[in-house]
């Protein structure tokens, strides 16, 4: 079955709840209102308070999240997502997308490398993985 996580850091500079928003964002609208994001204490490189927070989908709700983020994507996302998809797809089937957190926040969907994110991974259907450039261009998610 089909699963996909959601994951984001807030950090003691940052409203959990602006966090929590970025990261509901993400998904499609029919989804934010039956989902339960997950709420976990840690401490950072200098005992800084973080608050990891966590979703989970399954099923049918993964692929209505892909399609959602390619409906929210930049044509130019979707051909850097195309350029770099073998670097984005582990081992396992799974696709890792980083969102520009800041943006997500505001409703964008912008994808980025590093610094302040939202991670998403995403189990690709097994009998899809062999031809992974085609499921994605079909779904819209890539150019």
């Amino acid at each position: 079955m089909p699963q996909a996580s959601l994951e984001a850091f807030a950090h003691a500079t940052e409203d959990v709840g602006r966090v929590s928003q970025a990261l509901l964002n993400l998904l499609p609208p029919a989804l934010r209102g039956r989902v339960k994001v997950s709420y976990e204490a840690a401490k950072g490189h200098y005992d800084n308070p973080i608050t990891i927070l966590r979703v989970s989908l399954r099923g049918e709700d993964v692929e209505l999240l892909l399609k959602s983020l390619a409906k929210s994507m930049s044509d130019l996302d979707k051909q850097t997502l195309k350029a770099t998809l073998r670097l984005r797809v582990d081992e396992d089937g799974y696709l890792h997308l980083r969102f520009e957190k800041a943006a997500a926040y505001k409703g964008w969907m912008k994808l980025a490398e590093g610094g302040e994110v939202v991670k998403v991974k995403a189990s690709i259907p097994s009998s899809r993985r062999r031809d992974l450039e085609a499921y994605l261009a079909e779904i819209g998610l890539t150019k």
